[in-house]
């Protein structure tokens, strides 16, 4: 019987088979933000235009973002200069009206835009027109009173990530907020 069982194990083949493995990779994400100005002295002469063309955007390779820009003036700025923000950008809780952007009173602000992926790269201006105006009632006697202080108009960009799950959007203010938390 060992020697039947021996033989009948023997000669039984198996039909088997086996695929290739596959590989799951997962790379990383990045966001990259961008921010220059080609110019970074200017002289304030009354009722010039100053070419002043900072730019922000989404650097390749990046993941959809919000991008934002924190505007910060100094607090003799606006006795001194004026400007319009670019066209595309919103301000950060507010509604604004048209295009156009008032930050009148608001030495601290933050703008934002939505940056998709058909835009990485896409170098935004901030300034309307790329200018900033010396205001015409700017005097010689302003300039060099005691404890002037020369005024300074400052940009810094942020990137947060467009989704906060497939397909929804993180809001513009939730994003901010996890930026500065």
């Amino acid at each position: 019987l060992l020697i039947v069982t021996a033989t009948v194990a023997g000669t039984v083949a198996w039909l088997v088979d086996d695929t290739d493995p596959v590989v799951n990779t997962f790379s990383t994400s990045d966001i990259e933000v961008g921010l220059e100005e080609t110019e970074a002295e200017y002289k304030m002469v009354p009722g010039f235009v100053i070419n002043k063309d900072p730019k922000a955007w989404i650097g390749a390779n990046s993941e959809e973002a919000w991008l934002f820009v924190n505007v910060v003036e100094s607090d003799n700025f606006d006795d001194f200069m004026t400007y319009a923000i670019a066209d595309g950008w919103t301000l950060l809780n507010s509604v604004t009206a048209g295009s156009s952007i008032d930050t009148a009173g608001e030495d601290n602000y933050v703008i934002y835009r939505k940056v998709s992926s058909e835009q990485i790269g896409t170098k935004y201006s901030i300034l309307a027109s790329d200018e900033v105006v010396v205001k015409t009632s700017v005097t010689k006697e302003m300039m060099s009173a005691e404890g002037f202080e020369e005024p300074t108009l400052t940009f810094t960009a942020y990137a947060h990530q467009l989704y906060s799950t497939n397909g929804t959007e993180f809001e513009p203010a939730v994003a901010w907020g996890n930026l500065t938390a």
